[in-house]
């Protein structure tokens, strides 16, 4: 099912994918950083609403242990003409 995301949230889940891939770990405070917000409130209710939305998994207790369930791809990759 698709679902549409606000861009709030989206620079969220791109943060949390870059700092993922990168560092095989992301924290709330690591895609804070990523994602250049002041305010680790905020990221938890967007990293929340993207946990409803079904695309990032994790963050219940254990530091670093949240997962993005989709990953990126670069425009135009498998786009047919």
């Amino acid at each position: 099912p698709q679902a549409a995301i606000p861009a709030y949230p989206t620079c969220i889940l791109l943060a949390l994918i870059a700092e993922h891939a990168e560092t095989g770990r992301a924290t709330y405070r690591s895609v804070m950083g990523r994602a250049g917000y002041r305010s680790a409130g905020s990221v938890f209710d967007y990293v929340t609403e993207l946990k409803w939305l079904g695309l990032v998994a994790g963050g219940e207790g254990r530091h670093g242990d949240l997962r993005p369930l989709v990953r990126s791809v670069p425009f135009g990759v498998g786009a047919s003409r």
